[in-house]
């Protein structure tokens, strides 16, 4: 008996009759998928570690600031 049943309308899945998992079986589609993932992840990565970047220089400029009006 065949493992994996087709998925209709998916013909990049197939449903593995054992553990209900559905999996893809398009190689190059899901590497390509993750490499888009990957590259989100970095993207977001880094623009969380530039607005914490600005808070900082933010905070430092607000410092300045005060101390030159207190100085």
């Amino acid at each position: 008996m065949e493992r994996y049943v087709p998925i209709k309308g998916h013909s990049d899945f197939v449903r593995d009759e054992k553990t209900g998992m559905i999996m893809n079986i398009n190689k190059n589609k899901a590497r390509r998928q993750k490499i888009l993932i990957d590259e989100k992840r970095k993207e977001r990565e880094e623009i969380d570690e530039l607005k914490s970047d600005v808070q900082e220089i933010k905070a430092m400029l607000q410092q300045l600031l005060e101390n030159g009006r207190n100085g």
